[in-house]
């Protein structure tokens, strides 16, 4: 029995240190880079399958320098040659162009060759250019052109984030500096592309809580007035309609502030009164969860949270287009049921005033506050004609791009662990074309100086697997033009998963591509777990490795090579498994350390406590039995007692008359 606790207590002390270990080690980034790769292994392996989605990668164009146009008009170009590169490429009405060369300061620096690209640039309002913020040196920042250095949305950071071991994996949206916000070249061409400004396009992510606002003296609430209230919320589709109402939740209105702790917590008090709701319907859009009122600063801020999605977007939920949602706020503001507006299954209340919102789904929303009027064939009052309300996100620096949700990059989730977030990031997920799948072009192309037009891919000016040796309106017209250079003189490249060198250029590309992929197709991102449930995660496989030890300590040997490969399949399998039918990236290297080193530790420790045994066997019965015997007994000693057992015994003990007397003449 002592025996068993025992190594019950070395298994609990084998699988909650080496969990502990792998925990410590991989929080210190000690396993990052395996990780990464781990992660870049299941990214590259991605097939893009667009369907029916739109293909958003033939809407961009690639003209890049290389080596030979190097050749043919020098380097750096000079601005006079920039300019009629760009405005050939601008003849051909392109959606946008990004110019992705340094122009800071005039080439050649004399300048007298500026003028033409300045009018080139203020003339053409599509053409995007670029800067590179520097941090840490301000005054080593390399900024755009003056013509358009001072507007925001014609001006694109240049770099990329880049992981400890100096390769690109993350795009950039925007970060910011002493100097304000700074976009990047991505988020710009996609917004030009889709036609929106950059900040349109990053939409907060609509979330479970439907947060409205009513001032007091707009609704002629007053300070300390005590006041209750009740949510209503009716969904109506295909003529068929249900409804959630909550019970009533009473307050008082206040003027006085918030009171907050030093963590920035809110202080409990009567400003804020919460209530669950049980009551349920089948759309969980419109199912309230709970309400919470929030009576402070002269104003009413309510809190309505939903099942679901609060006002569900039409490209989210495509098949809920024409759904109706009408959320009601009903307030009795003089606390007598027997007036006021009274509400289908509710007792005991009485609106003077009623909030209210009403959204069809893939149309605007409208919100307004009456008052209700008193007699039949009267009109309500409209005490506001609009008042502020919004779905909210349980995370409120997640944004909704068309229809995919983009969540902050969080330096310690996935396989990073301390890593520098630098600015507002995403994760490439090269679910879309690569680099040589965008058409691309040599600029000698694009400026006719290029004798062969039979289209042959293995033509000098052929730059990918998909162009021609000249370029036609039709090649550009109304798609992004990434306008930069391409030569490996120029070293203009940088390590990502896909490729050792790739071109920086092409990088803004695939960026791009992925925001438009997300926007029109609602492309998913790679899904994390937090770390806490990676923590579990890795001690369950800790514990695993334990009863993998215990199962193979009769054969050690023989068991550990087919349970072992068995269990670390299994673990793989599931593991892709979700990420490619979930996209979701589960922990590999932690957890397989975790298992292996447990499993090998616990068979070590029985494999010492189970040789002292043999040992111990071998003393005590080596001269009592054959090797034979001895062997039986020392390969199944569990089922012996060498300890010996208590047993109860009778004990019968007689003698002769006179035994003793003859036995010792004997």
């Amino acid at each position: 029995k002592g025996a068993f606790w025992l190594e019950v207590f070395f298994a609990l002390l084998v699988g909650g240190g080496t969990f502990w270990g792998i925990k410590e080690i991989r929080a210190k980034g000690y396993l990052m880079t395996q990780e990464l790769q781990h992660h870049d292994f299941l990214h590259l392996r991605q097939k893009p399958d667009y369907g029916t989605n739109q293909v958003t990668h033939t809407n961009i164009v690639i003209i890049g320098a290389d080596e030979r146009d190097i050749q043919r008009f020098g380097w750096p170009l000079e601005d006079d040659m920039v300019a009629k590169i760009l405005e050939k490429i601008a003849s051909y009405e392109p959606a946008a162009i990004a110019l992705d060369l340094y122009r800071d300061m005039p080439v050649p620096k004399r300048g007298d060759l500026i003028q033409h690209l300045n009018k080139v640039l203020t003339n053409n309002a599509n053409i995007v250019t670029i800067s590179e913020v520097n941090l840490d040196e301000p005054d080593l920042t390399i900024k755009a052109p003056i013509v358009v250095r001072e507007d925001s949305t014609r001006v694109g950071e240049n770099s990329f984030p880049t992981d400890p071991d100096r390769m690109i994996r993350r795009g950039l949206l925007y970060f910011y500096s002493n100097e304000g916000v700074h976009t990047s070249l991505a988020t710009l061409m996609a917004s030009r592309f889709i036609g929106k400004n950059w900040w349109e396009l990053l939409v907060p992510a609509p979330g479970p809580t439907l947060k409205i606002q009513l001032p007091l003296q707009g609704v002629g609430l007053t300070n300390g007035q005590s006041v209750a209230m009740v949510v209503r919320q009716e969904t109506t589709f295909e003529n068929e309609s249900e409804a959630d109402v909550t019970e009533i939740l009473k307050f008082v209105a206040s003027d006085n502030p918030l009171q907050y702790t030093e963590t920035g917590e809110v202080i409990p008090s009567t400003n804020v009164v919460e209530m669950l709701d049980s009551d349920g319907i089948s759309d969980e859009n419109g199912d309230i969860v709970s309400v919470k009122v929030t009576a402070s600063d002269g104003a009413l801020t309510v809190d309505t949270i939903v099942k679901g999605i609060a006002l569900p977007p039409a490209d989210w939920y495509p098949e809920n287009i024409g759904k109706k949602y009408e959320f009601k706020w009903f307030i009795d503001a003089d606390n007598d049921p027997s007036t006021g507006l009274k509400v289908e299954g509710v007792q005991g209340l009485g609106a003077e005033l009623v909030a209210k919102i009403d959204y069809k789904v893939g149309e605007k929303e409208l919100g307004n506050v009456i008052r209700p009027a008193k007699e039949v064939g009267s009109t309500d009052e409209v005490l506001m004609a609009d008042f502020p309300f919004g779905s909210v996100s349980d995370i409120p620096t997640d944004f909704k791009i068309g229809k995919s949700l983009f969540s902050e990059f969080e330096g310690s989730r996935g396989p990073y662990a301390g890593a520098d977030a630098g600015g507002y990031t995403f994760r490439l997920d090269y679910r879309g074309s690569m680099p040589n799948d965008f058409p691309q072009y040599t600029v000698r192309a694009l400026m006719g100086d290029e004798d062969s037009k039979d289209g042959a891919t293995t033509a000098p000016c052929c730059a990918s697997d998909v162009c021609e040796c000249y370029v036609s309106k039709e090649d550009i017209q109304g798609k992004l033009v990434f306008f930069g250079a391409v030569a490996d003189s120029l070293k203009d490249y940088f390590s990502m998963p896909h490729a050792d060198r790739e071109r920086l250029l092409a990088t803004h590309a695939m960026a791009t591509d992925q925001l438009l992929r997300s926007y029109y197709n609602g492309d998913e991102a790679t899904i994390y777990w937090t770390r806490k449930q990676e923590t579990y995660w890795i001690a369950f496989w800790s514990f695993m490795g334990v009863l993998l030890g215990f199962a193979v300590r009769e054969n050690p040997g023989t068991r550990l090579l087919i349970l072992g490969p068995i269990l670390f399949i299994g673990l793989l399998s599931y593991t892709w498994w979700q990420f490619y039918r979930h996209q979701l990236w589960l922990p590999l290297i932690p957890p397989a350390l975790a298992m292996f080193s447990s499993s090998v530790l616990m068979v070590f420790y029985l494999f010492l406590t189970e040789g002292r045994q043999k040992k111990a066997i071998s003393g005590m019965f080596s001269t009592m039995v054959s090797p034979e015997v001895l062997k039986y007994i020392q390969e199944e000693s569990g089922s012996l007692k060498l300890a010996g057992e208590r047993k109860e015994a009778t004990m019968f003990f007689s003698d002769v008359a006179g035994f003793t007397t003859i036995s010792e003449k004997l």
